[in-house]
């Protein structure tokens, strides 16, 4: 089956098993309930090309989503939202910040009432001439972001950037809205928008905005560099309701420490060190 660029998404479901389907082949996520109650997800996803992939999602509930980007990509998003947490951070109502995950980076991001967020994924050949001719900028980049992800306050550059992704989203809506009018089906996948979406421009557009963007959030505070032990002490409660949610289901079977390590989306060693008693050896 040929792929066809550009291409939309789109899912209006209280399903939670669709909130976890898979969305990019380069991302991983997995979405658990934080406690029993409803939630609604709603999401548009365009693929203007092979290498780019923009989004806009909201969900409401108590929830954590746990995510894992392959590697040679790129992932930036401006997540707002009401008793929302980054890794573990808390984000004010009024804050609005960036964040940045680079392949092999795992991250998560939950919340008690409601979600919303713009994102972007950039991946392959795309990335590799988006970073091209510039060390300091891949070196940079890799240091804050290889291994975890990086938030940041939004600066003019990342403004810019979040109010051009927001307006291609509108445009391709409304290029969606063209193949399904009275928008009667919740879960529509690669739907083909091309006459209605001029991908080569929304990619030039946004594509030139992500380089200064990187340069200038790079060389802002990390808001989550001084917060290692707070990230630690959040992953820690994570694996404690995700064992007791298992017993509680009635699971059979012990849980692994590699199992656990892959739900909660860490390393053995990160969720060791989250599990050390304060003070310990």
């Amino acid at each position: 089956m040929v792929t066809v660029y550009p291409h939309a998404s789109r899912s209006d479901t209280d399903d939670i098993s669709v909130v976890n389907a898979p969305n990019h082949p380069d991302r991983r996520d997995q979405t658990y309930l934080l406690r029993p109650g409803p939630i609604h997800f709603t999401a548009l996803r365009i693929a203007v090309d092979e290498g780019l992939q923009i989004g806009r999602w909201t969900c409401s509930g108590a929830l954590r989503t746990f995510t894992h980007l392959a590697k040679d990509t790129l992932h930036i998003a401006f997540p707002t939202g009401t008793s929302l947490r980054l890794d573990g951070l808390p984000i004010d109502d009024e804050d609005a910040v960036v964040t940045l995950s680079l392949g092999g980076a795992d991250c998560s991001v939950s919340t008690l009432q409601q979600i919303q967020c713009v994102e972007m994924i950039v991946s392959g050949q795309t990335l590799a001439a988006l970073l091209g001719g510039s060390r300091e900028l891949r070196e940079a980049l890799s240091a804050q972001c290889s291994d975890r992800m990086a938030v940041m306050r939004i600066g003019r550059s990342a403004l810019a950037l979040r109010d051009a992704l927001r307006d291609a989203l509108e445009a391709g809506g409304e290029a969606f809205a063209q193949t399904d009018p009275d928008g009667l089906t919740e879960t529509v996948s690669q739907q083909p928008i091309d006459q209605g979406f001029d991908a080569a421009i929304w990619r030039r557009v946004i594509l030139d905005l992500v380089r200064p963007m990187l340069e200038d959030t790079l060389a802002s505070p990390d808001l989550l560099s001084t917060r290692a032990g707070h990230r630690r002490h959040a992953l820690a409660r994570e694996a404690e309701r995700l064992i007791w949610r298992r017993i509680a289901c009635g699971e059979a079977g012990g849980l692994s420490l590699d199992a656990l390590c892959a739900d909660l989306g860490t390393t053995r060693r990160t969720l060791q060190l989250a599990r050390r008693p304060p003070f310990s050896e």
